[in-house]
Protein backbone atom coordinates (compact mmCIF):
# COMPACT_ATOMS: atom_id res chain seq x y z
CA UNK A 1 0.00 0.00 0.00
CA UNK A 2 0.96 3.39 -0.71
CA UNK A 3 1.74 5.99 2.27
CA UNK A 4 -0.35 8.30 0.63
CA UNK A 5 -3.29 9.59 2.86
CA UNK A 6 -6.59 10.13 1.08
CA UNK A 7 -8.53 13.63 2.57
CA UNK A 8 -12.14 14.07 2.76
CA UNK A 9 -11.91 16.91 -0.19
CA UNK A 10 -10.84 14.88 -2.88
CA UNK A 11 -14.23 12.34 -2.44
CA UNK A 12 -17.14 14.40 -3.78
CA UNK A 13 -20.32 14.28 -2.05
CA UNK A 14 -22.96 13.36 -3.92
CA UNK A 15 -26.37 15.12 -4.46
CA UNK A 16 -28.60 13.01 -2.35
CA UNK A 17 -31.91 14.44 -4.61
CA UNK A 18 -30.91 11.99 -7.43
CA UNK A 19 -31.72 8.54 -7.10
CA UNK A 20 -30.17 5.68 -4.93
CA UNK A 21 -28.57 3.71 -7.39
CA UNK A 22 -26.74 6.41 -9.46
CA UNK A 23 -25.24 7.19 -6.04
CA UNK A 24 -23.11 4.07 -5.45
CA UNK A 25 -22.55 3.93 -8.52
CA UNK A 26 -20.86 7.63 -8.53
CA UNK A 27 -19.25 6.68 -5.36
CA UNK A 28 -17.99 3.63 -6.38
CA UNK A 29 -16.20 5.05 -9.47
CA UNK A 30 -14.71 7.27 -7.63
CA UNK A 31 -13.38 4.70 -5.03
CA UNK A 32 -11.83 3.11 -8.27
CA UNK A 33 -9.98 6.30 -9.37
CA UNK A 34 -8.94 7.23 -6.08
CA UNK A 35 -7.09 3.47 -5.86
CA UNK A 36 -6.02 4.02 -9.71
CA UNK A 37 -4.40 7.37 -8.36
CA UNK A 38 -2.34 5.52 -5.46
CA UNK A 39 -0.90 3.08 -7.40
CA UNK A 40 2.63 3.05 -8.21
CA UNK A 41 2.62 1.73 -11.83
CA UNK A 42 -0.56 -0.46 -13.64
CA UNK A 43 0.17 -4.23 -15.05
CA UNK A 44 1.20 -2.77 -18.27
CA UNK A 45 3.90 -0.29 -17.09
CA UNK A 46 5.23 -3.16 -15.07
CA UNK A 47 5.44 -5.87 -17.61
CA UNK A 48 7.05 -3.08 -19.85
CA UNK A 49 10.11 -3.00 -17.08
CA UNK A 50 10.70 -6.77 -17.49
CA UNK A 51 12.39 -8.83 -20.21
CA UNK A 52 11.59 -8.26 -24.26
CA UNK A 53 9.81 -11.77 -24.21
CA UNK A 54 6.82 -9.70 -22.32
CA UNK A 55 6.50 -6.81 -24.58
CA UNK A 56 5.30 -8.94 -26.96
CA UNK A 57 2.23 -10.58 -24.84
CA UNK A 58 -0.62 -8.07 -25.47
CA UNK A 59 -1.97 -6.79 -22.17
CA UNK A 60 -6.19 -6.34 -22.43
CA UNK A 61 -8.62 -6.37 -20.03
CA UNK A 62 -11.00 -9.01 -21.41
CA UNK A 63 -14.49 -9.43 -18.75
CA UNK A 64 -14.41 -9.27 -15.18
CA UNK A 65 -16.74 -11.58 -13.33
CA UNK A 66 -18.40 -10.21 -10.63
CA UNK A 67 -19.90 -12.20 -7.54
CA UNK A 68 -17.41 -11.66 -4.51
CA UNK A 69 -18.74 -9.57 -1.90
CA UNK A 70 -15.18 -9.10 -0.30
CA UNK A 71 -11.91 -9.40 -1.09
CA UNK A 72 -10.30 -12.12 -3.14
CA UNK A 73 -7.19 -14.13 -2.12
CA UNK A 74 -6.78 -16.64 -4.64
CA UNK A 75 -8.49 -18.08 -8.31
CA UNK A 76 -7.17 -21.60 -10.05
CA UNK A 77 -7.94 -22.25 -13.44
CA UNK A 78 -8.78 -26.09 -14.36
CA UNK A 79 -6.89 -28.68 -15.89
CA UNK A 80 -8.99 -27.99 -19.42
CA UNK A 81 -8.96 -23.86 -19.02
CA UNK A 82 -13.05 -23.94 -18.73
CA UNK A 83 -13.52 -23.15 -15.56
CA UNK A 84 -11.84 -21.15 -13.39
CA UNK A 85 -12.46 -21.30 -9.14
CA UNK A 86 -11.98 -17.67 -6.70
CA UNK A 87 -12.42 -17.69 -3.27
CA UNK A 88 -12.82 -14.62 -0.93
CA UNK A 89 -13.40 -12.89 2.46
CA UNK A 90 -16.90 -13.48 1.71
CA UNK A 91 -16.49 -17.24 3.00
CA UNK A 92 -17.88 -18.20 -0.92
CA UNK A 93 -16.04 -20.13 -3.20
CA UNK A 94 -17.03 -19.89 -6.58
CA UNK A 95 -16.75 -21.60 -9.53
CA UNK A 96 -16.91 -19.86 -12.92
CA UNK A 97 -17.39 -20.47 -16.39
CA UNK A 98 -15.48 -17.43 -17.69
CA UNK A 99 -16.32 -18.02 -21.80
CA UNK A 100 -20.17 -17.56 -20.67
CA UNK A 101 -19.10 -14.75 -17.69
CA UNK A 102 -21.49 -17.03 -15.39
CA UNK A 103 -21.15 -18.74 -11.99
CA UNK A 104 -21.35 -22.90 -12.23
CA UNK A 105 -21.43 -23.24 -8.56
CA UNK A 106 -20.83 -20.97 -4.89
CA UNK A 107 -19.78 -23.18 -2.27
CA UNK A 108 -19.96 -21.55 1.71
CA UNK A 109 -17.05 -22.47 3.17
CA UNK A 110 -16.09 -22.00 6.69
CA UNK A 111 -12.38 -19.82 6.70
CA UNK A 112 -13.23 -16.27 6.06
CA UNK A 113 -9.29 -16.28 4.80
CA UNK A 114 -8.73 -18.87 1.90
CA UNK A 115 -5.03 -17.86 0.49
CA UNK A 116 -4.71 -20.64 -1.85
CA UNK A 117 -6.99 -22.64 -3.99
CA UNK A 118 -6.60 -25.36 -6.41
CA UNK A 119 -8.23 -28.11 -9.08
CA UNK A 120 -7.60 -31.63 -9.19
CA UNK A 121 -5.82 -32.95 -12.31
CA UNK A 122 -9.57 -34.67 -13.34
CA UNK A 123 -11.05 -31.31 -12.43
CA UNK A 124 -13.31 -32.95 -10.43
CA UNK A 125 -12.45 -31.69 -6.91
CA UNK A 126 -11.06 -28.56 -5.37
CA UNK A 127 -8.27 -28.48 -2.45
CA UNK A 128 -7.89 -24.98 -0.54
CA UNK A 129 -6.79 -23.63 2.86
CA UNK A 130 -5.88 -20.47 4.45
CA UNK A 131 -5.63 -18.82 7.93
CA UNK A 132 -6.66 -21.72 10.21
CA UNK A 133 -4.06 -24.13 9.56
CA UNK A 134 -6.54 -26.96 7.91
CA UNK A 135 -6.93 -28.25 4.19
CA UNK A 136 -10.09 -29.17 2.80
CA UNK A 137 -11.97 -30.80 -0.04
CA UNK A 138 -14.94 -29.46 -1.69
CA UNK A 139 -16.83 -31.94 -0.90
CA UNK A 140 -16.17 -32.05 2.65
CA UNK A 141 -16.94 -29.20 4.98
CA UNK A 142 -14.55 -31.14 7.70
CA UNK A 143 -10.62 -30.82 7.56
CA UNK A 144 -8.77 -33.14 5.34
CA UNK A 145 -5.63 -32.47 7.90
CA UNK A 146 -4.03 -29.80 9.45
CA UNK A 147 -0.57 -27.73 9.89
CA UNK A 148 0.89 -26.12 13.22
CA UNK A 149 0.77 -22.85 11.15
CA UNK A 150 -1.32 -21.17 8.25
CA UNK A 151 -1.62 -22.57 4.85
CA UNK A 152 -0.02 -20.84 2.14
CA UNK A 153 -0.63 -23.14 -0.90
CA UNK A 154 -2.28 -26.41 -1.95
CA UNK A 155 -1.17 -27.88 -4.88
CA UNK A 156 -2.24 -31.63 -6.52
CA UNK A 157 0.42 -34.10 -7.70
CA UNK A 158 -1.81 -36.32 -8.73
CA UNK A 159 -5.48 -37.08 -8.70
CA UNK A 160 -4.97 -38.81 -5.69
CA UNK A 161 -2.15 -36.96 -3.72
CA UNK A 162 -2.17 -33.50 -2.56
CA UNK A 163 0.64 -31.50 -1.10
CA UNK A 164 0.07 -27.92 0.70
CA UNK A 165 2.89 -25.79 2.10
CA UNK A 166 2.95 -23.62 5.61
CA UNK A 167 3.76 -21.25 7.69
CA UNK A 168 5.07 -24.30 10.28
CA UNK A 169 8.30 -24.37 7.84
CA UNK A 170 7.23 -27.60 5.80
CA UNK A 171 5.17 -29.38 3.05
CA UNK A 172 3.14 -32.19 3.79
CA UNK A 173 2.06 -34.75 0.92
CA UNK A 174 -1.31 -36.50 1.78
CA UNK A 175 -2.69 -39.44 0.39
CA UNK A 176 -6.58 -39.24 -0.41
CA UNK A 177 -7.01 -43.16 -1.43
CA UNK A 178 -5.71 -44.35 1.39
CA UNK A 179 -6.15 -41.55 3.83
CA UNK A 180 -2.82 -40.95 5.36
CA UNK A 181 -0.01 -38.43 5.65
CA UNK A 182 3.18 -39.43 3.79
CA UNK A 183 6.51 -39.01 6.37
CA UNK A 184 7.61 -35.31 6.39
CA UNK A 185 11.06 -34.83 4.57
CA UNK A 186 10.12 -31.32 2.78
CA UNK A 187 11.59 -28.59 5.57
CA UNK A 188 12.66 -24.79 5.40
CA UNK A 189 14.40 -22.68 8.03
CA UNK A 190 11.13 -20.09 7.75
CA UNK A 191 7.43 -19.69 6.36
CA UNK A 192 6.94 -21.87 2.99
CA UNK A 193 4.83 -19.99 1.00
CA UNK A 194 4.52 -21.61 -2.49
CA UNK A 195 4.72 -25.21 -4.31
CA UNK A 196 4.35 -26.38 -7.90
CA UNK A 197 4.26 -29.73 -8.81
CA UNK A 198 6.72 -31.26 -11.76
CA UNK A 199 5.06 -34.50 -12.20
CA UNK A 200 3.35 -36.79 -9.48
CA UNK A 201 6.58 -37.49 -7.80
CA UNK A 202 8.44 -34.75 -7.66
CA UNK A 203 7.77 -30.62 -6.61
CA UNK A 204 9.45 -27.49 -5.52
CA UNK A 205 9.10 -25.56 -2.48
CA UNK A 206 9.49 -21.20 -1.80
CA UNK A 207 10.17 -20.00 1.22
CA UNK A 208 10.97 -17.10 2.95
CA UNK A 209 14.40 -18.41 3.91
CA UNK A 210 15.58 -17.38 0.21
CA UNK A 211 16.05 -21.21 -0.63
CA UNK A 212 13.64 -23.05 -3.41
CA UNK A 213 14.31 -26.78 -2.81
CA UNK A 214 13.21 -29.62 -5.03
CA UNK A 215 11.68 -32.61 -3.26
CA UNK A 216 11.54 -36.42 -4.66
CA UNK A 217 8.74 -39.11 -3.25
CA UNK A 218 10.44 -42.05 -4.56
CA UNK A 219 13.57 -41.40 -2.48
CA UNK A 220 12.01 -39.23 0.46
CA UNK A 221 14.82 -36.39 0.07
CA UNK A 222 15.80 -33.35 -1.28
CA UNK A 223 17.42 -33.62 -4.59
CA UNK A 224 18.15 -30.22 -5.41
CA UNK A 225 18.43 -26.63 -3.92
CA UNK A 226 18.55 -22.96 -5.58
CA UNK A 227 19.45 -19.47 -3.78
CA UNK A 228 17.43 -16.61 -4.68
CA UNK A 229 18.50 -12.71 -5.19
CA UNK A 230 16.34 -11.49 -2.50
CA UNK A 231 15.90 -12.75 1.18
CA UNK A 232 12.13 -14.09 0.31
CA UNK A 233 11.62 -16.44 -2.45
CA UNK A 234 7.34 -16.00 -2.49
CA UNK A 235 6.38 -17.87 -5.09
CA UNK A 236 7.97 -20.91 -7.73
CA UNK A 237 7.44 -22.37 -11.03
CA UNK A 238 8.44 -24.85 -13.21
CA UNK A 239 9.63 -23.54 -16.49
CA UNK A 240 8.48 -25.58 -19.81
CA UNK A 241 9.26 -23.49 -22.53
CA UNK A 242 12.62 -24.61 -24.11
CA UNK A 243 12.11 -28.32 -22.86
CA UNK A 244 8.69 -27.90 -23.91
CA UNK A 245 9.59 -27.17 -27.58
CA UNK A 246 12.23 -29.44 -27.81
CA UNK A 247 10.05 -32.59 -26.60
CA UNK A 248 7.35 -31.13 -29.08
CA UNK A 249 10.43 -31.42 -32.32
CA UNK A 250 11.53 -34.87 -30.89
CA UNK A 251 7.63 -35.76 -30.82
CA UNK A 252 7.10 -34.58 -34.53
CA UNK A 253 10.09 -35.75 -35.56
CA UNK A 254 9.00 -39.21 -34.42
CA UNK A 255 6.25 -39.19 -35.56
CA UNK A 256 7.04 -38.64 -38.77
CA UNK A 257 9.60 -40.90 -38.81
CA UNK A 258 7.00 -43.68 -37.64
CA UNK A 259 4.81 -42.37 -39.99
CA UNK A 260 6.82 -42.65 -43.10
CA UNK A 261 8.34 -46.11 -41.40
CA UNK A 262 4.35 -47.47 -41.37
CA UNK A 263 3.42 -45.98 -44.88
CA UNK A 264 6.60 -47.98 -46.08
CA UNK A 265 5.74 -51.28 -44.48
CA UNK A 266 2.31 -50.58 -45.88
CA UNK A 267 3.48 -50.09 -49.31
CA UNK A 268 5.58 -53.51 -49.37
CA UNK A 269 2.87 -55.76 -47.35
CA UNK A 270 0.24 -54.56 -50.01
CA UNK A 271 2.73 -55.07 -52.50
CA UNK A 272 3.62 -58.67 -51.33
CA UNK A 273 -0.16 -59.18 -50.69
CA UNK A 274 -0.80 -58.84 -54.35
CA UNK A 275 1.61 -60.65 -55.26
CA UNK A 276 0.39 -63.82 -53.02
CA UNK A 277 -3.11 -63.40 -54.05
CA UNK A 278 -1.78 -63.59 -57.47
CA UNK A 279 0.32 -66.37 -57.01
CA UNK A 280 -1.88 -68.21 -55.02
CA UNK A 281 -5.01 -67.90 -57.81
CA UNK A 282 -2.46 -68.87 -60.08
CA UNK A 283 -0.74 -71.59 -57.73
CA UNK A 284 -4.36 -72.92 -57.48
CA UNK A 285 -5.26 -72.75 -61.32
CA UNK A 286 -1.98 -75.02 -61.84
CA UNK A 287 -2.68 -76.93 -59.10
CA UNK A 288 -6.42 -77.91 -60.24
CA UNK A 289 -4.81 -78.18 -63.97
CA UNK A 290 -2.13 -81.05 -62.74
CA UNK A 291 -4.87 -82.75 -60.68
CA UNK A 292 -7.17 -82.75 -63.65
CA UNK A 293 -3.89 -84.16 -65.43
CA UNK A 294 -3.20 -86.64 -63.25
CA UNK A 295 -6.97 -88.04 -62.39
CA UNK A 296 -7.21 -88.25 -66.34
CA UNK A 297 -3.57 -89.88 -66.71
CA UNK A 298 -4.64 -92.36 -63.53
CA UNK A 299 -8.26 -92.91 -65.51
CA UNK A 300 -6.66 -93.54 -68.97
CA UNK A 301 -4.10 -96.03 -67.34
CA UNK A 302 -7.42 -97.84 -65.75
CA UNK A 303 -9.36 -97.95 -69.10
CA UNK A 304 -6.46 -99.67 -70.45
CA UNK A 305 -5.69 -102.07 -67.88
CA UNK A 306 -9.53 -102.98 -67.89
CA UNK A 307 -9.75 -102.96 -71.80
CA UNK A 308 -7.07 -105.28 -71.64
CA UNK A 309 -7.97 -107.15 -69.15
CA UNK A 310 -11.16 -107.93 -71.16
CA UNK A 311 -9.26 -108.52 -74.47
CA UNK A 312 -7.31 -111.17 -72.60
CA UNK A 313 -10.35 -112.75 -71.15
CA UNK A 314 -11.97 -113.03 -73.87
CA UNK A 315 -9.01 -114.46 -75.92
CA UNK A 316 -8.06 -116.78 -73.36
CA UNK A 317 -12.03 -117.98 -72.82
CA UNK A 318 -12.18 -118.12 -76.70
CA UNK A 319 -8.87 -120.37 -77.01
CA UNK A 320 -10.10 -122.44 -74.44
CA UNK A 321 -13.25 -123.20 -76.00
CA UNK A 322 -11.49 -123.92 -79.24
CA UNK A 323 -9.26 -126.28 -77.27
CA UNK A 324 -12.19 -128.02 -75.42
CA UNK A 325 -14.13 -128.85 -79.12
CA UNK A 326 -10.80 -129.84 -80.61
CA UNK A 327 -10.20 -132.06 -76.91
CA UNK A 328 -14.03 -133.39 -77.38
CA UNK A 329 -13.56 -134.17 -81.02
CA UNK A 330 -10.09 -135.89 -80.64
CA UNK A 331 -11.57 -137.72 -78.02
CA UNK A 332 -14.87 -138.90 -80.33
CA UNK A 333 -12.16 -139.61 -83.16
CA UNK A 334 -10.14 -141.65 -81.07
CA UNK A 335 -13.29 -143.62 -79.33
CA UNK A 336 -14.40 -144.54 -82.93
CA UNK A 337 -10.92 -145.39 -83.84
CA UNK A 338 -10.34 -147.61 -81.29
CA UNK A 339 -13.38 -149.24 -81.21
CA UNK A 340 -12.98 -149.68 -85.24
CA UNK A 341 -9.78 -151.26 -84.45
CA UNK A 342 -11.28 -153.15 -82.20
CA UNK A 343 -13.86 -154.55 -84.04
CA UNK A 344 -11.36 -155.63 -86.47
CA UNK A 345 -9.40 -157.82 -84.48
CA UNK A 346 -12.04 -159.14 -81.83
CA UNK A 347 -14.66 -161.46 -83.03
CA UNK A 348 -17.71 -159.43 -83.28
CA UNK A 349 -19.67 -162.22 -80.52
CA UNK A 350 -17.23 -161.42 -77.88
CA UNK A 351 -17.86 -157.66 -78.26
CA UNK A 352 -21.28 -158.17 -78.25
CA UNK A 353 -21.16 -160.00 -74.98
CA UNK A 354 -18.84 -157.77 -73.32
CA UNK A 355 -21.07 -154.85 -74.38
CA UNK A 356 -23.80 -156.04 -72.39
CA UNK A 357 -21.94 -157.38 -69.54
CA UNK A 358 -21.15 -153.52 -69.39
CA UNK A 359 -23.91 -152.58 -69.53
CA UNK A 360 -25.57 -154.32 -66.75
CA UNK A 361 -22.58 -153.38 -64.89
CA UNK A 362 -23.91 -149.72 -65.71
CA UNK A 363 -20.51 -148.53 -67.02
CA UNK A 364 -21.57 -146.03 -69.93
CA UNK A 365 -20.18 -146.89 -73.31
Amino acid sequence: MSQHSVSEEHVEKPDISQPVQPCVRQLIQQIKQLHSGLRDCDPVQYSSTLSQALKSVPMSHSRTLRGHCAAVYACAWSSDSQRLASVGMDNNLIVWNPLKNSKLQVLPIQQPYTMSVRFAPDSSILAYGGLDCSVYLSNSTTPLYSHQGYVSCVNFLSSNKLVSTSADKTALVFDTQKNVLEPVFAKHFKDVMNVDVLNQNEFATASCDGFVRIFDLRSQQQVQIFSTLHADANCVKFFFGFFFVLFLVVFFLFFFFVFCLGFFVFCVVWFVGCLFVVGCVLGCFLCGLCLVCVVGFVWFVVCCFVFCFLVGVWCFGFNKINNIKQTSQLNQSSTAYLLKQLFNQIPPEQVISWCVHEREQGTAI
